[in-house]
């Protein structure tokens, strides 16, 4: 399945339009790449998740920070460096894909992380 229409539905700023390039780029680099080349190993990356968490030494920092690291030495300025950087947000997305299957959807989206009250728990935190 692709994020397309998805994606699309998405755009609704018209003065933004460093944000339509950043989700198209992102819906093609899943559909055309990352899809492809990643669906047998999502178990693997969910193991990952599991085992190691998103800590510093965690497989999945270790992407991100890849990514990072890269379009720094290449530098912004190039176009190897701007995808390295998306590269990255892909990682990421990755990530919430493996956070979302192990542990559940997130909560509802437009309200500030300090607000978020969890009851899973014997008490509820905020």
């Amino acid at each position: 399945m692709h994020w397309f229409p998805s994606i699309r539905r998405l755009k609704v700023r018209r003065d933004k339009p460093e944000r339509d390039v950043m989700l198209e780029w992102l819906a093609r680099e899943w559909a055309v790449y990352a899809d492809p080349k990643f669906d047998d190993s999502r178990p693997a990356h969910d193991r990952y998740l599991i085992e190691s968490g998103t800590g510093p030494e965690s497989w999945w920092a270790n992407q991100v920070v890849q990514y990072l690291g890269r379009a720094n030495t290449l530098g912004l300025d190039t176009l190897s460096g701007r995808q390295a950087i998306l590269k990255c947000l892909a990682a990421m997305t990755g990530l919430c894909e493996s956070v979302i299957r192990v542990y559940g959807p997130p909560p509802e989206a437009g309200v500030a992380s300090g607000e978020i009250v969890d009851c899973s728990y014997d008490h509820c935190t905020k």
